[in-house]
This record gives structure tokens, sequence and C-alpha cells, in this order.
């Protein structure tokens, strides 16, 4: 296997905890679509988002979305809650996001404000959303939406060791994979490390009173950063005990290709691109 796959359970499952990510990796590894060859999965987000974010089509992007969803949660296996949780997280930032560069605001003047669908005045400033500052929300809400869509599409099917793997077989530098894979592996260890240490200033009334609760936040900061150093400096003295000459060494599992699986996929983006210049040519209506 490409890394290590860390964390695992006996039945090859991750535990679940209240960390996001580490349901996010649990998820992928339990995936329905995990013995999928990673290149087919990356080229399937990777394009599809290319499109949402080139296409310019509001049905497009509409399209893009509901598929991938129907995808990662029909096909996939999913937990529909889980994923409209996860969904919820960035939904938040791109409605505000829209929201702020749909907005228009205009001073004092003849026919100020008269283009205004919804406004609202404070003395002689008029703040609201035009047609055109509408459309324009609208637009990138829907853009980002399907953005997001294929790359949770991609994490929430492919764990992180297929994804270094197929980095690995594009000829991405090593020193690089190695430290996107000692990154990923020190995220659990110190979400790991800093729930234990909550866990325990918790059954001492640690967060019993704000006081308290400020000074355990800077006792568990403390303790997280002590410890990812001593982390540290153990990994580079196992690392040379082993013979560490720039390069870590990992067992890497074959991944099957299926080409009429690939051509469907190929098919389906081919679609997608039609769909797109149809709707931009307004032969849809």
């Amino acid at each position: 296997m490409s890394g290590i796959t860390w964390g695992m359970s006996r039945g090859g499952r991750k535990q679940e905890s209240g960390v996001n990510m580490v349901a996010v990796d649990s998820h992928a590894y339990a995936s329905r679509l995990r013995s999928w060859h990673p290149a087919e999965k990356a080229g399937l987000a990777l394009a599809t988002m290319f499109i949402a974010l080139a296409a310019g089509s509001s049905l497009t992007e509409v399209t893009i979305a509901v598929l991938m969803l129907v995808m990662t949660v029909g096909l996939a296996g999913i937990p529909p809650g889980f994923y409209l949780r996860l969904l919820a997280l960035p939904a938040v930032f791109v409605l505000v996001g829209a929201a702020s560069a749909g907005l228009s605001v205009t001073g004092p003047g003849p026919g100020a404000g008269a283009d205004f669908l919804v406004a609202v005045s404070l003395g002689n400033i008029t703040t609201g959303f035009t047609a055109a500052g509408l459309s324009l929300a609208t637009g990138l809400l829907l853009r980002s939406l399907a953005a997001v869509t294929c790359l949770y599409f991609l994490a929430l099917t492919t764990p992180m060791v297929d994804v270094i793997w197929l980095l690995r077989r594009l000829r991405v530098p090593a020193l690089l994979t190695e430290l996107l894979e000692l990154t990923y592996r020190y995220i659990f260890v110190l979400a790991d490390l800093a729930s234990q240490v909550r866990t325990a200033q918790s059954c001492r009334q640690g967060y019993a009173s704000w006081s308290n609760s400020c000074r355990s936040l800077g006792g568990l900061i403390n303790a997280v950063f002590r410890k990812a150093g001593w982390y540290s400096r153990q990994l580079a003295v196992a690392l040379a005990a082993r013979g560490y000459q720039g390069q870590l060494a990992v067992m890497e599992a074959e991944h099957g290709r299926c080409p009429t699986r690939a051509a469907w996929l190929a098919g389906l983006e081919a679609g997608l691109l039609v769909l797109a210049w149809l709707d931009r040519g307004h032969y849809l209506g």
C-alpha cells in the first residue's frame, strides 16, 4: 500500500471520532468505490470541477452538483446525513461570499436605488441587490457548490494513501509527497493527543467556568506543541536508525484498471461539455 494506513481498526474501518477529518477518512476507506483506480476518481473529480468553474452555465453547475451528490451518496454509499453536515461547513462561507459579491451600494443622487430589487436605505446610502448583482451572486453560489461537491467526491471515496500513490505515479517530487504523508499522519496523532488532554482536563473540572476554560485551553495548546516537538525528534531518530536516505520506502498496492469504466467516465465528461456548450449557446432555451 502506498503509505501507512494509520488508525485502522481490525475490521478495516477507521474508528469514528468527533474530528471531522477522521470521519472523512473512515468513510473513504469504507466507500463502495474504494476499489476504483485512484486515477479514475481523481480524473473524474478534477475534470468535472474544471467544467463547473469554466462553463459559466447555471444548468451545467446544478447538473454537476446533483451528479456528484448522487455518485457520492448513492454509488459510494456515504450516509446522506453525514454528507449534508459536511456540506454545511463550506456552504456558510459560500453564501456569505456570494452575497457580498452581489451586494451593491449607492450614494445620494438622482435615480439612486431605482434599479434595486431588494434594498435597505440608511440616510443617503442605499444597499441592496440589483438584477445584475443577484445574477452574479447566484452564479458564484452554484459554481462554488458544484466545485465543492466534486472535491467531496474525491475526499470521501479515495483514502489519502491512494492519493499519495497517485502523486508518486505522476512523478511529483518525493519531498512533497513525503511532507504530505507525514503531515497527514500527525494530524491524527496530534488530534488524538488533544482529545486525551481535553478529556483529562474535563475530568478535573477544567472547563467548569470561563476562567478555568481559558486556563485549560492554554495548557492544552502548550501540551500539544511540546508533544509535537517530542514526536518530531523521535521520528528523526527512528528514521536515522533505519538508514533513511531521503525517501520513505513503503509497499505499494497494485490498482487494477477497468477500460469500460474509464470509457463510461470519459463519456460522462463529454456529455457535461456538450450540455455546457448548448446552455451557453442558449440552444436549451
